[in-house]
């Protein structure tokens, strides 16, 4: 922030605030090309993307069309392509995929623990890319409103307990940024 001139929020937000996953010194291989511990973390993130797509396929679909999926993400460049150049895209898609895997294993079998975990992966994914916040409107009220089988309090408890498990993840993050920038910055 040394380079930030003062009162120019927009690029401290762009520059600081923003950036809640940062990984830069999650792992360090080789202190001549220090960027490499960053690219082998995407890698790892990107294959998370293709487990988890397939998954949702296999749930959907079954075995063959589970394969087929991971094959086709596998080879999709503009999946990979963000991993090489180490932009938040990355870690949003692998996150994302989890988020739709939840909301299918919530549906599957509704009961609180499967909301928090719902709730949690949307929030993580918010810590990438902060749309990702319209989808507790967007996929969680919806998707507890219309499920069937289970009573209106529990519906309500549902997206509660998503909700709320959100704030919880959120919560050290949106602290940080108001004790460094002495306002509250929403993502």
């Amino acid at each position: 922030l040394a380079d930030v001139p003062p009162g120019d929020s927009v690029r401290q937000l762009n520059t600081e605030a923003h950036a809640a996953w940062n990984h830069d010194d999650l792992l360090r291989f080789d202190v001549e090309r220090p960027e490499l511990g960053d690219e082998a973390l995407a890698a790892l993130l990107g294959v998370g993307a293709v487990v988890v797509a397939a998954l949702v396929a296999r749930r959907l679909a079954g075995d063959r069309a589970g394969l087929i999926t991971a094959g086709l993400v596998a080879v999709y460049p503009n999946l990979w392509v963000i991993d090489g150049a180490l932009w938040p895209e990355g870690v949003y898609t692998t996150v994302i995929a989890l988020v739709v895997l939840a909301a299918y294993r919530w549906w599957e079998r509704p009961d609180l623990g499967r909301a928090a975990v719902l709730g949690a992966a949307i929030a993580v994914a918010a810590l990438a890319r902060g749309e990702a916040l319209f989808l507790y409107p967007l996929l969680v009220a919806p998707l507890v409103l219309r499920r069937r089988g289970i009573g209106f309090a529990t519906q309500v408890k549902a997206g509660l307990v998503a909700g709320l498990v959100g704030v919880v993840v959120l919560a050290p993050w949106t602290v940080r940024t108001r004790q460094v920038f002495d306002e509250w910055i929403v993502l």
